[in-house]
This record gives structure tokens, C-alpha cells and sequence, in this order.
């Protein structure tokens, strides 16, 4: 009875285990194919001394949250970072020296602008991403987990799986030991 019980919870637990797995896998495909789709990536781009760089977003869903974040190699310079709704208005404008991230929730439909530029001496190489991010932080603080959902069923599939097969084995092992006496 036992020996059966445990093969049947480390087979339930090998097939949970799977199913996470690929239940991760086709997550992950998708949200990199979200994250191409619905985002502007520019990387390695070189900002000279008081030049500028423009990246533009069209927004058909003023529900979703629009994001900027920018990463760059050099801590001692400081960049500027504008965002422009499609009013022409500045919703943000900001110095930064360290990485940005910044996200709103649009008001209009259109398209947006962000502008960085380098207000500092030297060059500055950096990476942007502006758009619909699937992830969305702003002060360190997640505040749209919607997109997540999926990794944390996959995750706790995962974890089930890897449960059940432990607990399949210790009973095994229970089971053994006690035919054993």
C-alpha cells in the first residue's frame, strides 16, 4: 500500500514538476515576444557631451502603464530625461547621475517622446527601454504584478512538484526500512 502510494505522489510530483517547467518555458518566450512587440530597445547608444537622443512610443491604451528606464556606464555623469505626451507637454523632467526607471499611467491616447540627454563633459553609452514594460517599478516598488502571474503559477508548480517528489521518497525509503525489520 505504501510502496504504491509513493510511487503514485513521485509521479504526480515529476509531472507537476514538468508541467512548471514548461509552463516557464512558454512564459518566458511570450513575455520576450511582449517585450520586443511593445517596447522600444535601444542599446549601446553613445550620447556625446550636451547632445540628445529622442525614442518615441505610441500609446493605444491609456490603461496600461507607460515606462522609461535608461542604464548607463557612467557614474559621474549626469543625464536629462524628459518625457513629452503627445500635447507636447513635459510629464517628467529629471536629472539623474545613477540608472533611471520611471513609469506613468498615460492620460491620452498618441504618441510619447522621451528625450536623454548628456549634460555632462564626456560621453556617455546607454541603454533604454521605453514602452509598456511587463514589469513596472517605480522607487523600488513593484506596482503592477498582473504580467507576473504566470511565472508565480509556473514557480509554484515547480515547487509542488519537487515537494511531492521528496515526500514520494521519504515514504519509499519509510516503507523499505520498515520491510527491512
Amino acid at each position: 500500500m505504501l510502496l504504491t502510494l509513493s510511487i503514485i505522489i513521485i509521479t504526480i510530483g515529476v509531472i507537476l514538476s514538468i508541467v512548471g517547467i514548461i509552463y516557464g518555458a512558454i512564459w518566458n518566450i511570450s513575455f520576450q515576444q511582449l517585450l520586443i512587440k511593445e517596447n522600444t530597445i535601444l542599446n549601446n547608444i553613445m550620447i556625446n557631451s550636451t547632445q540628445s537622443i529622442n525614442s518615441s512610443m505610441y500609446v493605444s491604451d491609456p490603461n496600461r502603464l507607460l515606462t522609461l528606464a535608461i542604464e548607463h556606464d557612467n557614474s559621474m555623469g549626469i543625464l536629462e530625461a524628459k518625457m513629452i505626451n503627445p500635447y507636447k507637454s513635459i510629464i517628467i523632467k529629471k536629472n539623474f547621475s545613477q540608472d533611471f526607471i520611471y513609469s506613468i499611467k498615460p492620460k491620452f491616447k498618441g504618441t510619447y517622446i522621451a528625450i536623454i540627454s548628456n549634460i555632462f563633459t564626456v560621453p556617455v553609452t546607454v541603454n533604454i527601454l521605453f514602452g509598456h514594460f511587463p514589469i513596472n517599478i517605480q522607487n523600488n516598488n513593484i506596482f503592477d504584478v498582473e504580467s507576473l502571474s504566470e511565472l508565480t503559477i509556473q514557480t509554484i508548480l515547480l515547487i509542488l512538484g519537487i515537494i511531492l517528489i521528496v515526500s514520494g521518497i521519504v515514504i519509499r525509503i519509510a516503507f523499505m526500512v520498515r520491510e527491512a525489520q
